[in-house]
């Protein structure tokens, strides 16, 4: 089997989630759990890049992403069709990451596990999902236009900081 097509690699890794991976489900009758069927899960694959940091145990480069969420809302992370990480209660950055097409190496995947803090979830999340989307525009589309992007966001989140110091001078 060819491990360089995205096809191939959607099927193994897909297959393995259901089968072994992702948390199993309750069973309609009876205490018994079953594993998850295909068409419970939402399935996303797509190209990434790794610059200098690693994939998975050693590897390096670019892999098909494909990313498999369950019906108990666990995520598996396979990069090519090996499993990188999985996630038991991923967070909204990983969600927002997965938006962009740019989620973190196995190394780092303990920063999508659990809730988040109080901050994050109070912060919009359409907001980030747009901007996550910006991200990989600039990325995909034109590089050398993300510091100007980057100058426009600062500019518009310094509005925010005029407003606050406003608000405390006005109190």
């Amino acid at each position: 089997m060819n491990r360089s097509d995205p096809l191939d690699n959607l099927s193994i890794a897909l297959s393995c989630a259901v089968g072994l991976d992702l948390l199993a489900v309750a069973a309609r009758r009876g205490a018994a759990e079953r594993r998850p069927r295909r068409d419970e899960c939402e399935v996303y694959l797509f190209p990434q890049g790794f610059a200098g940091a690693p994939l998975a145990e050693g590897a390096s480069g670019t892999a098909d992403t494909v990313v498999v969420v369950g019906p108990r809302a666990d995520a598996c992370v396979y990069f090519g069709a090996d499993l990188a990480y999985h996630l038991e209660r991923p967070n909204r950055r990983f969600f927002l990451d997965l938006a962009a097409r740019d989620l973190r190496p196995a190394s780092q995947a303990a920063c999508y596990e659990g809730m988040d803090d109080d901050s994050i979830q109070s912060a919009s999340i359409a907001m980030e999902t747009d901007l996550a989307h910006l991200l990989a525009a600039v990325r995909a589309g034109d590089p050398a236009s993300g510091p100007w992007v980057a100058k426009l966001l600062r500019d518009f989140a310094s509005r925010f900081d005029t407003t606050r110091r406003a608000e405390v001078c006005a109190a």
